[in-house]
C-alpha cells in the first residue's frame, strides 16, 4: 500500500475538510464566521500531517458516508472538531 504519511499539505487539508464534513462542519464557514482563524485552520492541517495513521483515517472516512457524531479517537483534530460542533 502506498505510504500516504509523506503526502503534503494539500493532501492533509483535504482530509481535514472531509473529516469536518462528516461531522457536519464546513471549515470555510467556521473561518468566515470567526469561530476559527486562518492560523487555526493551518494548525489543524499541520496536526493532521503528524497523524500516525492517515490510511486508517481514509478508511474511516470512506466507511462513514452518512456522517458521524465524533471524529475517531486517533484524529489529531478530535478536540477541535468537538469544540466547533
Amino acid at each position: 500500500m502506498k505510504d500516504i504519511v509523506r503526502q503534503g499539505f494539500a493532501f492533509h487539508a483535504k482530509l481535514v475538510e472531509r473529516m469536518a464534513a462528516k461531522l457536519g462542519l464546513d471549515m470555510t464557514e467556521e473561518v468566515e464566521a470567526g469561530r476559527m482563524s486562518f492560523t487555526g485552520l493551518d494548525d489543524a492541517v499541520h496536526r493532521c500531517m503528524n497523524c500516525s495513521d492517515p490510511e486508517g483515517c481514509q478508511l474511516w472516512l470512506d466507511n462513514h458516508e452518512g456522517g458521524a457524531h465524533d471524529a475517531p479517537e486517533i484524529c489529531q483534530n478530535r478536540k477541535l472538531f468537538k469544540r466547533l460542533g
